[in-house]
């Protein structure tokens, strides 16, 4: 949804268009909210979130840079050599986890 910048990144974006601009459930990204760690506005007697289109942008390279990086861990062959692998798996672990759950918890 490369539309989301067009209004320029003062715009705020309803969460559920953020959450599809940035590819995860919007349920994950309430949650990153409720922890702090994207900013956003409540408006309304509902307290609706807003997300600004920088902070979108922001998530998205974050985003884009874990799951790169993960392809190019899971594209290196391991040294039969070395006996590295609890560290490895340990690591995809974590990779694997932040992939589903960007933003922890």
């Amino acid at each position: 949804m490369d539309d989301i910048m067009e209004g320029g990144y003062d715009e705020w974006v309803p969460i559920g268009e953020a959450a599809k601009d940035i590819g995860i459930h919007h349920s994950t990204l309430v949650k990153a909210c409720n922890r702090g760690e994207i900013d956003h506005m409540r408006i309304g007697s509902r307290g609706h979130r807003r997300i600004k289109a920088s902070e979108i942008a922001r998530v998205k390279r974050e985003t884009r840079f874990a799951r790169l990086l993960h392809n190019r861990i899971d594209s290196v062959a391991p040294d039969p050599e070395e006996d590295d692998e609890p560290i490895a798996a340990e690591h995809r672990e974590h990779e694997q986890g932040w992939l589903l759950n960007p933003f922890g918890g």
